[in-house]
């Protein structure tokens, strides 16, 4: 009688020491995964942020070359006014390049 009375309260405490050991590995494991896709996230954020920087330069270069254009074709339709304005855009977005 004595030995079942020790067996079953062995049995019982290495069912909860394991039960124990188990949850302490799986929040050690979950925590490195949850590091791992914050650092995943923060990678795809630069990313995604260097990409719209490129995009924001191609852009200005792009409305800059389509203002020269327009610039020149004002001036050689003697539209002096309209010339005059868009020299105006063109300094304040070269200012922002």
């Amino acid at each position: 009688m004595f030995y079942y009375i020790i067996t079953t309260i062995s049995i019982i405490i290495g069912f909860f020491s394991g039960m124990l050991f188990e949850n302490r590995r799986l929040k050690i494991k979950s925590k490195k995964v949850l590091e791992e896709h914050l650092e995943e996230l923060d990678r795809l954020i630069a990313k995604v942020n260097r990409h719209n920087e490129s995009t924001v330069e191609v852009d200005n270069d792009h409305q800059i070359q389509l203002i020269e254009y327009s610039l020149k074709q004002a001036l050689s339709e003697e539209r002096y006014e309209d010339a005059a304005q868009l020299r105006d855009v063109l300094e304040n977005l070269k200012k922002q390049k």
